[in-house]
């Protein structure tokens, strides 16, 4: 048995039959083998287990494991990457992403200090599984008292009291049903995930769930409720229960199957499961043969079967169903169960011992990213024993504008960073030019090209009289007259000043008559009219 410190163990020798270890193992800590004994070929790590393996397939082994780092860094090509930064483990200072030697279960802070507003952010990694879980814990008591079960007085088990469950735990409700009655496991109201919708029991016995991922993610979120219909709980805990379990486990145990038996399982054992990246559910089995039926249902009405298994691959160890043609998402909305029907034919009864979902390997599958409370964007995700590309999408630019008056034209500056304009700025121009009267508008002309290329509204021109004139109206001018042309955006104008001049007509003099008139009277009319001279 391995506890702790450090094993090494090598083969002596060339001959294939030396092993570094022979026998059952137990090891409560991870290891690493190699095939041979240089430790370059064939390694992988050695899993927990406390029932004992055979570890004959190795001539190098260690304990603990070597540990493996791995990277998170952003996706090449990102906006501000340098404005992304992270720290891990025992890090003091946070440094700019990429991060490159990350240990498997560090605590990543990462931290956005840019000024782009962020649409989306996501973490994203190789859809491999990362390890199968090992149960090694210790035998947890989580209630010792007996209590009356109903409907209306449930047994609440606190959320601490699950700090030290592992994947594959067995959970252990023990009770006393004389009447017989129905048991039920709930987290936060909802069907506990890997659990059984409904379980008949009677008389004194007790009831099993090994814990998955999700089922360990929801106690430690919530508790655990255990409802029924009228039976009488004295004890429960958890402990060591199956290996093998990992994060691609929806459904662990042993269920019985004879003649057209049926396990429901509540959909929840699905929660947080993105089926683009799963290509099939595998159903395991101890049967040791294909020869029998199974059934996939989400109902028993004919929409609600998934398949059966003639559409499935099979072999003596599982029945696998294939994805590429079946919408599981749409299959399980709406629907509480998962069923799973059996009947052994002409052989043995068996046991339907795991439910696995077999990730696509070409997909990426998502790390759970937690905003930091109070932190504006800063986040932390544990690290996983693979490489972790962080995704993000920006929000498009929004201008945030000032607007200042700089005599006929009003300029707008941007105060957002990562503004397109140039100078981050754009402008709007008021001109109008002095004309004769003819009859006719005459206004003011607006030059908002680039005002509204940057997405802002021309205003409307107000015209008013100036001087003797008594003008106001957002119609240009037609009559002689002083005017001033001005445009408003959000409390600052801009102007600019022009005249309609009256019309002045050709007046005509006989030569004769000037001859007549005194000379400063002509010099005024000259001086003030356009003069046709004929004689």
């Amino acid at each position: 048995t391995i506890t702790g410190g450090t094993v090494n163990a090598t083969a002596t020798g060339t001959d294939t039959w030396q092993k570094a270890i022979n026998g059952t193992v137990k090891n409560s800590i991870s290891g690493t083998g190699w095939t041979d004994a240089a430790g370059t070929e064939g390694k992988a790590t050695i899993e927990k287990s406390m029932t004992g393996q055979d570890l004959s397939e190795y001539r190098k082994v260690q304990f603990p494991a070597v540990t493996s780092v791995y990277s998170l860094s952003l996706t090449d090509g990102t906006e501000n990457a340098e404005k992304w930064k992270g720290k891990s483990g025992n890090d003091d200072e946070f440094k700019v992403l990429p991060l490159q030697e990350v240990v498997e279960g560090d605590n990543v802070i990462i931290q956005y200090t840019g000024s782009k507003r962020i649409e989306n952010i996501k973490a994203v990694a190789e859809n491999i599984a990362t390890g199968t879980g090992s149960s090694t814990t210790e035998t947890v008591i989580l209630h010792e008292d007996t209590m009356q079960v109903s409907w209306e007085n449930t047994l609440e088990i606190a959320k601490d009291k699950f700090t030290d469950i592992n994947p594959g735990d067995k959970i252990v409700i023990e009770y006393n049903c004389e009447s017989g009655s129905s048991l039920e496991l709930r987290c936060n109201g909802e069907k506990l995930p890997g659990s059984r919708i409904e379980n008949f029991i009677v008389g004194n016995g007790s009831e099993e769930v090994y814990a998955t991922p999700a089922t360990i993610k929801s106690l430690k979120k919530y508790g655990l409720e255990i409802c029924g219909n009228d039976f009488t709980v004295s004890k429960v805990w958890y402990g060591a229960g199956k290996d093998g379990v990992d994060e691609y486990t929806v459904w662990s145990g042993y269920f019985w199957m004879d003649d057209w038996n049926t396990i429901v399982l509540a959909t929840s054992c699905f929660n947080g499961v993105d089926w683009s990246t799963i290509k099939a559910i595998r159903f395991m089995s101890d049967a040791g043969r294909t020869d029998y039926v199974m059934n996939v249902r989400t109902a028993w009405d004919d929409e609600g079967k998934i398949a059966d298994q003639s559409s499935m691959t099979r072999n003596e160890n599982y029945f696998e169903l294939s994805l590429a043609n079946i919408d599981m998402a749409t299959k399980l909305n709406g629907s509480g169960s998962f069923m799973i029907q059996c009947n052994k034919e002409e052989g043995e009864p068996f046991s339907l011992t795991q439910i696995q979902l077999i990730p696509d390997e070409n997909a990426k599958k998502e790390v759970e990213l937690t905003p930091v409370e109070g932190q504006s964007n800063t986040w932390t995700l544990e690290m996983p024993a693979c490489n972790v590309e962080l995704q993000v999408e920006y929000q498009p630019h929004v201008h945030d504008f000032v607007y200042t008056a700089e005599e006929a034209t009003i300029v707008a500056t941007c105060s957002e960073d990562g503004c397109t304009l140039t100078d981050n700025k754009t402008t709007l121009s008021i001109s109008a030019s002095d004309v004769t009267y003819d009859g006719k508008e005459h206004g003011a002309t607006l030059d908002s090209t680039a005002w509204e290329e940057a997405g802002l509204t021309a205003p409307t021109i107000q015209y008013t009289g100036r001087g003797t004139t008594t003008y106001d109206s957002e119609t240009a001018p037609t009559n002689a007259g002083e005017y001033t042309a001005s445009v408003t955006v959000e409390g600052v104008t801009a102007t600019a000043d022009f005249a309609i001049e009256p019309e002045i007509s050709c007046v005509e003099i006989c030569v004769s008559e000037l001859r007549t008139n005194s000379p400063d009277s002509i010099t005024r009319l000259l001086q003030e009219l356009p003069v046709k001279f004929f004689s």
